[in-house]
């Protein structure tokens, strides 16, 4: 919702079953490669950037909000968003989970494991970093 270009306040909501609501899920071009956090402190980051294919900046967008990503990845802004560390708690990647596996999606870790979520709090973290 703080994005240039984007209307204030708005609202996306849905879940598997329930569908996606308020997102532009229309085709459109992507604007680059893939979107990645904004601080990116690990030296794993440039070799999985590298393996993407991801020749400069100019292919990625960093922006430091998990769920921003995924509705990016939602709604066709960006094939992929990679977090190649830890750095996010498991809210702040729940929502946009629900919101892409309504549509057929899927959030992992880095290497492709799937989420447990539970009351657990030391599972809280995603070690792992992200892949949608």
């Amino acid at each position: 919702p703080w994005a240039a270009g984007q209307p204030a306040g708005r609202t996306v909501w849905g879940g598997p079953g329930a569908g996606v609501h308020g997102a532009d899920l229309s085709l459109k071009t992507p604007r680059g490669l893939l979107c990645t956090n904004g601080v990116v402190r690990s030296n794993r980051c440039a070799g999985a950037l590298k393996a993407l294919g991801v020749q400069t900046e100019r292919d990625l967008r960093r922006t430091s909000a998990v769920g921003y990503n995924i509705l990016s990845v939602l709604e066709g802004l960006f094939p992929i968003f990679v977090l190649t560390r830890h750095g996010s708690k498991k809210w702040d990647s729940c929502a946009g989970e629900a919101l892409l596996s309504a549509v057929g999606g899927l959030v992992t870790d880095a290497i492709g494991r799937p989420y447990c979520y539970s009351a657990d709090t030391a599972t809280h973290q995603n070690l792992g970093g992200l892949l949608a």
